[in-house]
């Protein structure tokens, strides 16, 4: 199996993903086509990465930085997280996409928020986090 072949696949696949984000924002299509389409095709492919690695033996665990690094040293391992790390920013994305439109934020403000989500992830969500609040007036947004 050719790792960096399919590294690339789901990089580019993610790419799009965010693209279409930045540029249809919160048109009712963004959601279906990165929703049931990327990040399920992420999905799926995390799925057969799972079930392709479980016979990879490692001696790493997730109870010591030591260990987790053991135990992400094995490409195919790897290549498993990252495709999560893809999966769960574009879906966070997605979330922050529509709640801010759900909130009234001007669109253009959240292209750096997505810009942080998807080099930072939890970051770029915590940025989010404050504009909302701030938009709220009030130190805990609400989302729904």
């Amino acid at each position: 199996m050719n790792l960096e072949l399919l590294f690339t696949i789901a990089n580019s696949t993610a790419v799009i993903g965010w693209l279409i984000l930045a540029i249809l924002n919160d048109h009712p299509l963004t959601k279906k086509i990165i929703l049931n389409g990327i990040i399920t095709a992420l999905a799926i492919f995390y799925a057969f990465l799972l079930i392709y690695s479980s016979g990879v033996a490692s001696a790493g665990n997730m109870f010591s930085l030591e260990g987790v690094v053991t135990i992400f040293s094995h490409p195919i391992i790897a290549l498993l997280g990252w495709v999560h790390y893809l999966a769960f920013d574009l879906a966070i994305g997605l979330f922050i996409t529509f709640n801010a439109a759900k909130h009234g934020i001007n669109r253009f403000l959240m292209l750096p928020v997505l810009f942080l989500t998807l080099f930072y992830g939890p970051f770029g969500f915590l940025v989010y986090l404050i504009i909302l609040a701030i938009k709220q007036k009030t130190p805990m947004p609400t989302f729904f």
